[in-house]
């Protein structure tokens, strides 16, 4: 959540002409065709002619005289019906082909969680908890924090990507948050990324957060053991201190896109640590702040608390353990890694969930992370006009569930990483170092109709004060191995590196002792 260590913010991302072969596996293999393409780019035109058309309808609706906007939202002046069903009549247009206008993914009937309907500002509306989840229903669906309806519908959101069209290519002021130009800014990739690091880490595809604790020093690319072979991985460390006898987080690794991406399906193989004083994460971020100081300058500013800045958060979650009121104790699952969140946001307030905010959390029959590799997967469908945003979840390729209310629609980065939550939900920290290891990473955009963006104040070209390059080559496999095994230098008894390092820590008494409940 964005209150646990703020947003996302990256440096430049090359435009899809841009990709080179060599940077880590990246190329162009997106599977379109080059009339599809061009039809892609055509769709694009269209939805800028329209949205300049909505423009004027988002200013009266956000920006009318004597406080409409507050007006509108304690009346509930959008339709709030299903998503897909109520986008306003110029964004219902038969423009796009069956083949792109739905994109099917990988679930013929996802399972339903929100039920429209309601009074706007009563919490969204959902199927009786607990509920069968997933794949043959074995995995367990409960919630925790619920935004309300108001913000659950499609034409609000609509109309507030209308709005922000056209500035979509351009930059917004620093300080204001309002637009400066409708060029020079990011292009959201249509692209797929395929990386297996077999040559390393490179800045054309990636970069290292410094938020959330993070350091370029904890990112490193090593030989670990994939599917009985030694290859190139991306390794995350993260690391405590002990002071006064009190054992804190001291920093991070996490990674994320150079590029933005929208609808598609996003793919990750990796071995993260079941450790207490963690999350292991997935997560797509896209964060602005519209400011209520310039409200009557600002067709997108929406009072989304009654009053002060309008904080937009559109992000959909992978977080293990989960931390979720409805599933566990008080909201936290602490050290049970059978539970996973996947929640989806479209706006935040200061402490991380807000009215357009979905926890949702699983409950499977194994755990999402116990050291070896396992692959994750989410489904982002932004919507179309006959389609409801979702995004679906797999892991193993299994379908694990579905969260279909305020699925967000803004370009995001995608961010892989450990990081560490509250102590409440993911424990204490019982570890001195600890390692995640990524082996494979895809992304193939989907390009549906509902997908948009908005430049943000602190991702745009030439401001990147919380994300670095760093090109790291992968290291020659031969020289992690031992010459008379073949397996790995240090490796455990499963063959691969070791992912965590318990802490020494001194009681009272002053003996040195394990940390109780440390992994091994």
């Amino acid at each position: 959540p964005w209150a646990s260590g703020g947003g996302v913010w990256a440096q430049k991302a090359l435009g899809a002409g841009a990709l080179r072969g060599g940077g880590g596996g990246v190329r162009r293999g997106d599977g379109r065709s080059a009339d599809a393409a061009e039809m892609l780019a055509g769709r694009r035109e269209r939805r800028a002619t329209v949205a300049s058309a909505l423009v004027a309808v988002a200013f009266a609706v956000f920006v009318g005289a004597g406080g409409a906007a507050g007006a509108l939202l304690r009346r509930g002046g959008f339709n709030d019906g299903a998503e897909g069903a109520t986008a306003p009549p110029a964004r219902r247009r038969a423009e796009l082909s069956p083949a792109t206008d739905c994109v099917p993914g990988s679930v013929a009937k996802p399972d339903k969680f929100w039920l429209p309907g309601g009074p706007p500002e009563a919490a969204v509306n959902h199927v009786p908890l607990p509920a069968k989840s997933g794949a043959g229903g074995a995995y367990t669906l409960n919630a925790g924090n619920l935004g309300v309806n108001h913000f659950a519908n499609a034409s609000m959101q609509a109309a507030l990507d209308a709005a922000g069209t056209p500035w979509a290519h351009g930059t917004v002021d620093d300080s204001t948050g309002l637009p400066n130009s409708k060029t020079g800014g990011w292009d959201v990739s249509n692209a797929v990324l395929d990386d297996d690091f077999s040559t390393g880490l490179h800045k054309e595809n990636w970069m290292i957060l410094l938020q959330k604790k993070g350091s370029v020093s904890n990112v490193d690319v090593v030989v670990d053991k994939v599917d009985h072979q030694h290859r190139p991985v991306v390794q995350l460390t993260a690391t405590a201190v002990s002071k006064g006898g009190v054992i804190s987080l001291e920093s991070t690794g996490i990674i994320q896109t150079a590029q933005l991406y929208g609808s598609g399906r996003y793919e990750v193989t990796a071995r993260f640590p079941p450790v207490e004083g963690l999350v292991s994460a997935l997560w797509m971020f896209h964060f602005e702040t519209h400011f209520q100081q310039y409200e009557s300058q600002d067709p997108q500013y929406v009072p989304v608390t009654g009053d002060g800045d309008c904080l937009v958060n559109h992000e959909i979650d992978w977080e293990i353990p989960a931390s979720c009121s409805g599933m566990c104790k008080g909201g936290a699952c602490q050290g049970d890694f059978t539970t996973m969140n996947m929640n989806n946001y479209r706006f935040t307030n200061t402490d991380g969930t807000g009215p357009a905010y979905s926890n949702l959390c699983v409950k499977g029959p194994k755990a999402f992370v116990d050291n070896r590799y396992h692959t994750y997967a989410i489904e982002w469908h932004t919507g179309t006009s006959t389609c409801g945003g979702r995004a679906d979840f797999f892991f193993d390729g299994e379908y694990v569930g579905t969260n279909d209310v305020f699925a967000p629609t803004r370009g995001s980065r995608f961010v892989i990483g450990i990081w560490g939550g509250y102590e409440e939900w993911v424990g204490p920290v019982q570890f001195q170092s600890v390692k995640a290891f990524v082996a494979d990473v895809k992304i193939t955009p989907w390009g549906e109709e509902n997908d948009a963006y908005y430049p943000q104040r602190f991702d745009q070209p030439g401001d990147t004060p919380y994300a670095a390059y760093a090109d790291i080559p992968a290291p020659p496999v031969a020289d992690a191995l031992v010459p008379e095994t073949g397996e790995l230098v240090g490796a455990g008894e499963d063959g691969m590196l070791p992912h965590v390092v318990p802490f020494a820590s001194t009681d009272v008494a002053g003996e040195v002792r394990p940390v109780s409940g440390a992994a091994a």
